[in-house]
């Protein structure tokens, strides 16, 4: 199966746009745990999962709506409170999910998320840093590159 990684070097290469959705934080119990990826194409479609679920459906909604352009935004989502809606996320956990859209593809993006691919296919680790806009906090991981 071809990883993440290389999925978004295709999808720059083919000029798709496409986010990338990360859980950063979790607390309490959760489908899935920080640094979880997702891929979100354009057409809905997805490659990886955050957990399924309302919360990964509106993920993927967030991510669509931002696809008009390129940006970034980091949301948090209880739940909880999913269960208190009566819908079917029954955790009681908090994920804070990072979304970033890549419309316009560049040479130096395909160059940087290749590099990726390279090192992760070598097994090596990696982190991958984006300066975003508006942003004031800080964020720090050690995962393994996608």
């Amino acid at each position: 199966m071809e990883s993440l990684t290389r999925q978004v070097v295709d999808c720059l290469n083919q000029g798709n746009p496409f986010a990338l959705a990360t859980i950063l934080t979790h607390k309490g119990s959760t489908p899935r745990t920080s640094g979880s990826k997702m891929l979100v194409l354009a057409d809905r479609s997805i490659h990886g999962t955050i957990g399924g679920g309302l919360v990964e459906a509106r993920v993927i909604d967030a991510c669509i709506d931002m696809m008009s352009e390129s940006q970034c935004r980091i949301e948090e989502f209880t739940l909880d409170q999913e269960l208190k809606d009566g819908l079917d996320m029954v955790c009681g956990g908090n994920l804070t999910v990072w979304m970033e859209t890549f419309v316009l593809p560049s040479p130096e993006l395909i160059q940087v998320f290749s590099a990726l691919a390279a090192r992760e296919k070598a097994g090596k680790k990696a982190v991958l840093i984006s300066k975003t806009k508006g942003f004031s906090g800080s964020f720090f991981t050690t995962q393994k590159c996608l």
